[in-house]
Parts: structure tokens; C-alpha cells; sequence
């Protein structure tokens, strides 16, 4: 390594690959029944607090749902590469 030049490597690529993978997150969209019953868009943070405090379990479910679909969606994304 020359001194104060890094060589693309290993490290290079993982923060490629964790950039596209952030950007393709950021378009994809989590719904859930709120707390109004009603599908709607929600955050990760969201997703938790309805399934902690939602007294609907169908709410609560749906937001467990989400989740579950995100994770997979991240694991097909890491077997595909």
C-alpha cells in the first residue's frame, strides 16, 4: 500500500454493495395497519412500536409481517450477488 493511498479491495466493494443496497431500501415501502385500522406506510420504528402497543393483533401482525418480508427481501438481495 503506498502511504496515504488505499488500494481498492475487499473493504471498497462491501461499501458499494452496502450503498446499493441502501439506496434500493430507501424506495422500497413498508406497510402495516395502524392504529387506525387503516394500511399505511410506516418505518422500522413505527413497525416496532405497533407491534408492541397496538392492542389489535391483526395490527400487530401485519407489522411483524412487514418485517419479515424485509428480511427476506435483504436475503434475497445477498444471495443474488
Amino acid at each position: 500500500m503506498i502511504r496515504g493511498r488505499r488500494r481498492p479491495g475487499r473493504h471498497g466493494q462491501i461499501v458499494a454493495l452496502e450503498a446499493e443496497l441502501f439506496e434500493k431500501r430507501q424506495k422500497r415501502k413498508l406497510r402495516h395497519l395502524n392504529e387506525n385500522g387503516e394500511v399505511a406506510e410506516a418505518t422500522l420504528g413505527a413497525l416496532a412500536t405497533n407491534m408492541a402497543a397496538n392492542p389489535d393483533e391483526a395490527a400487530r401482525e401485519s407489522s411483524l409481517s412487514a418485517l419479515r418480508g424485509l428480511e427476506e427481501w435483504i436475503s434475497t438481495m445477498a444471495s443474488s450477488r
